[in-house]
């Protein structure tokens, strides 16, 4: 009688080997998975405006009240325009609301930000018809954006876009 020599069935060992390398290398995905979402959410930015829900009902009314504004001949001059270039440092803005119309009252806002982000945005309150100011932005491309209500019912908007190199 010959003793028969029995194998134990299983994996050789060049294939444990790629298992073990393959359940390595999605280990590792998951664990930076998870560390890029833990980051993408700490740096998160919130909403750019937190009622738009309500401003997008009020978007015919603004409308509206735009058209009264270019019907009116309500216009925004600037000394600053579209495209513009700049140095980094101050720089000199002037506007200057025009009208056909009387205006008995203003109320208006200009805003200076950065395209899709909500971090550097700057806010300056207007209430008379010309209006000069010092802005200062970084570096980058900027949106300067102009609102004026007049009489209460007439609107004008204007939106220049500047570079600071």
């Amino acid at each position: 009688m010959q003793a028969q020599i029995i194998e134990k069935p299983g994996l050789s060992r060049s294939m444990r080997i790629a298992f073990w390398m393959i359940g390595s290398f999605l280990t590792g995905v998951v664990l930076w998975l998870g560390i890029f979402v833990k980051i993408a959410v700490a740096h998160s930015e919130p909403a750019i405006d937190n009622r738009f829900f309500e401003s997008g009902k009020s978007y015919n009314d603004r409308f509206r009240s735009l058209e009264q504004g270019k019907a009116s001949g309500l216009q925004i001059e600037s000394n600053l325009h579209d495209g513009q270039s700049f140095t980094p440092g101050p720089i000199n803005a002037a506007f200057q609301l025009k009208s056909a119309v009387p205006i008995e009252t203003i109320d208006g806002n200009i805003t200076l930000e950065r395209a899709a982000t909500s971090r550097d945005r700057q806010k300056i309150h207007i209430d008379s018809r010309e209006f000069t100011t010092s802005i200062n932005p970084g570096s980058g491309i900027w949106d300067l954006r102009l609102d004026y209500t007049v009489n209460g019912s007439l609107a004008v908007h204007r939106n220049i876009r500047i570079t600071v190199h």
